[in-house]
C-alpha cells in the first residue's frame, strides 16, 4: 500500500523554517535538526493513519476537517493538517501556546 501524498502549505514551511532558527539560536543546532527529524516521522505516521489525530473544535466552516497530531519528542509543537482522499495537507506547525484559533483563520 502506497503513503498518501503529502503536501506542505506554504505557512506551515514558514512555521518550520521559524521554529528550526528559533530551536538553533536558543538551544543548539542538532536540536533544531532533531525537530525536523521528529518532523519527517510525525508526518509518516500521520500518511499512515490520517484520520487518528484529534478533530479541531471550531464553529468556522473553513477551518472544519483540520486535525492535529503532536509532533514526536516534541509534544509541544502541534502539526495541523487536512486528511483528503488523495493525501495529507500540511497547513500550519504552532506551539501548543499560540493562539491557535486565531493562526489558523489567517492560514
Amino acid at each position: 500500500m502506497t503513503p498518501a501524498r503529502l503536501e506542505f502549505r506554504h505557512a506551515a514551511v514558514a512555521d518550520l523554517l521559524q521554529i528550526h532558527t528559533h530551536l538553533r539560536d536558543e538551544a543548539s543546532l542538532q536540536l533544531a535538526d532533531r525537530f525536523l527529524m521528529s518532523v519527517e516521522y510525525t508526518t509518516q505516521q500521520i500518511r499512515r493513519y490520517p484520520n487518528a489525530g484529534a478533530l479541531f473544535r471550531t464553529q468556522k466552516a473553513s477551518l472544519m476537517g483540520i486535525r492535529w497530531w503532536s509532533v514526536a519528542d516534541f509534544p509541544r509543537y502541534l502539526l495541523y493538517y487536512i486528511a483528503q482522499p488523495d493525501g495529507i495537507e500540511i497547513v500550519r506547525v504552532l506551539h501548543g501556546s499560540r493562539n491557535t484559533k486565531r493562526e489558523l483563520r489567517e492560514t
